[in-house]
């Protein structure tokens, strides 16, 4: 027998006892076990991460006590309207853009302090 065909059939015979003893899986080790006991506890431990540091707030970007003045915003308020009328997709199904418009201006009266 040629010795090319005799270390494919060692090959295959490998893979296939392989396979009879580790139910079926080609890979030596059990993927699932790993999964479940390695990957998946440091895939969580690195979202926590994520998340916790990136939903931190520092303490010099927001002061509860700051006070703005009416035309900052006034300036704000006309952003905010200006960027729901263009971007929302149905803002007048439902209410008609007369009773937004007083509902708007209502809200401008409110930015005194």
């Amino acid at each position: 027998m040629n010795s090319y065909l005799k270390t494919a059939n060692n090959k295959q015979w490998a893979i296939s006892n392989r396979q009879i003893h580790n139910n079926g899986n080609v890979f030596p080790f059990n993927c699932q076990l790993l999964i479940a006991n390695w990957l998946l506890p440091i895939a969580i431990c690195l979202l926590s991460i994520a998340l916790l540091t990136g939903c931190s707030v520092s303490k010099s970007s927001f002061s509860p006590s700051k006070k703005y003045s009416p035309q900052q915003l006034q300036k704000d308020y006309s952003i905010f309207r200006g960027a729901l009328e263009e971007s929302h997709p149905g803002i007048y199904w439902y209410t008609p853009k007369e009773e937004m418009d007083n509902y708007f201006s209502l809200g401008e009266k409110q930015l005194n302090d």
